[in-house]
């Protein structure tokens, strides 16, 4: 990465830049993808659920404080840190048969079979992939549009929702 001596990293001789977690630490260039707040706002998971309630995205429940809880969680996903991406300080405990995992914010956790990597670029979805582990390897394999287009509406009404125009997220 093209760096100075503050520390930062300097964009400016460039046309383009996809942001994605260099917060305040880029000197701009000309065009950019994904603001520093919706960077923000995407990585502050409370800032992301409440983005995705205002705006009618389905997702899963969430809670801050281990006492709300609610009782028909069978699984919970305890996150260490409300900031956090690629799964970084995740838990999991069955609630009622393992002690509490204390955390900063906890959600539903539901087992799921497939998991889906939908990309959305400028509010469009741009690609849908079948992300699975092959001989301890993840590969994504391109999939069709159709059949996907509540999945894709719900992924572009969540990037919208929090600003980004550049996302992969999971869905």
């Amino acid at each position: 990465f093209p760096s100075h001596d503050s520390g930062k990293y300097d964009y400016s001789g460039y046309d383009w830049l996809i942001n994605y977690g260099f917060g305040d630490r880029i000197t701009t260039p000309k065009n950019v993808i994904n603001s520093v707040q919706s960077v923000r706002t995407c990585i502050n998971k409370v800032e992301t659920f409440e983005a995705f309630k205002r705006a009618g995205v389905d997702t899963v429940e969430y809670c801050t404080d281990h006492r709300d809880i609610p009782k028909k969680w069978e699984w919970v996903a305890v996150r260490n840190n409300i900031n956090g991406r690629k799964g970084e300080g995740l838990s999991y405990f069955e609630q009622g048969k393992e002690p509490i995992i204390y955390g900063r914010l906890y959600t539903e956790y539901f087992y799921h079979e497939k998991e889906y990597r939908v990309v959305v670029f400028k509010d469009k979805v741009v690609g849908i992939y079948l992300k699975e582990e092959v001989d301890g390897t993840w590969n994504l394999t391109l999939q069709p549009k159709r059949g996907f287009e509540k999945m894709s509406e719900q992924c572009v009404n969540a990037a919208k929702s929090i600003g980004i125009d550049y996302t992969g997220g999971i869905s």
